[in-house]
């Protein structure tokens, strides 16, 4: 009798565990299949995410073109209105030009000063503030951009010139151009965006001394002349030429150190751009 009676309790318990088991089996299935379906569904959230920040990205350009293009047509009319409103006045300022500019030929555009030009400074755009000016409209053409390292540059169709200051002994028209070749072997094309002096040396290759008068030195030490101002956009000035303070800090015009970025060669090449 009590062998019967324990049979029972062990039957019994076998079936209670069976029934846990196979509860548990099926809670197990459900919660693995909920998972699996939680986890489809996360990929499809990230892959509707993803496809939304592409698509902001694709808006974000064409809005920063759109932005663009608006800034380019808003300079252009505020240029035609003020050569609608001050016709004489600009060309008053225009035949103003000093007499040192008749004495610079086109054969004198091509000198070099004595000792080092390994320095390549910069000026930004936002000095350039005379909306009357052509170097104000020079900016304003439809063919001037941002280019490469944030230097603003020109477009004539033909190719693309690097906008810069120069000294008055490489003229005073905006818009002439020069091939300009560095000892390192890099060839550069620049146009003339800017003044360096104002015109009254036909002999003023570039500074040669900070404002305090001490002389300017270069990474070796040794003083130069600073031939060129790449006329810049901060916005989107090269990193490394804002941590350096200088163009040449890029390998493409010549480095830091050595001669590298010597001016061993000025060619003339005409008037690339009028108003």
């Amino acid at each position: 009798m009590r062998k019967m009676t324990l049979e029972i309790i062990i039957i019994a318990l076998l079936a209670a565990s069976a029934t846990v088991l196979g509860a548990a089996t099926v809670r197990y299935r459900n919660d693995a299949r909920d998972s699996s379906k939680q986890y489809s569904d996360a990929v499809v959230q990230i892959g509707a995410l993803q496809s939304d920040c592409d698509d902001l990205k694709r808006r974000n350009t064409e809005l920063t073109q759109e932005l663009n293009s608006v800034n380019v047509n808003y300079m252009m009319l505020e240029r035609a209105f003020l050569d609608i409103t001050f016709p004489e006045e600009e060309n008053r300022e225009e035949q103003q030009e000093p007499e040192a500019a008749q004495e610079i030929t086109e054969h004198s555009k091509e000198r070099l000063p004595e000792g080092n030009t390994n320095w390549i400074s910069g000026m930004p755009l936002t000095s350039i503030t005379n909306k009357r000016s052509e170097q104000w409209k020079l900016q304003c053409d439809t063919n001037t951009f941002t280019g490469d390292y944030g230097i603003r540059c020109y477009n004539d169709g033909e190719r693309t010139y690097f906008l810069s200051a120069m000294g008055s002994a490489y003229g005073r028209t905006i818009g002439d151009a020069f091939r300009i070749t560095l000892q390192c072997s890099t060839v550069i094309y620049v146009m003339l965006g800017e003044f360096k002096d104002d015109g009254s040396d036909p002999d003023f290759f570039g500074h040669t001394t900070h404002q305090d008068g001490t002389p300017l030195l270069n990474c070796d030490g040794k003083p130069y002349t600073c031939v060129l101002e790449f006329i810049y956009d901060a916005d989107k000035l090269d990193p490394c030429v804002g941590y350096a303070g200088t163009f040449t800090k890029l390998d493409v015009f010549g480095g830091l150190y050595g001669h590298g970025g010597n001016i061993v060669k000025i060619e003339y090449l005409g008037r690339r751009w009028k108003p």
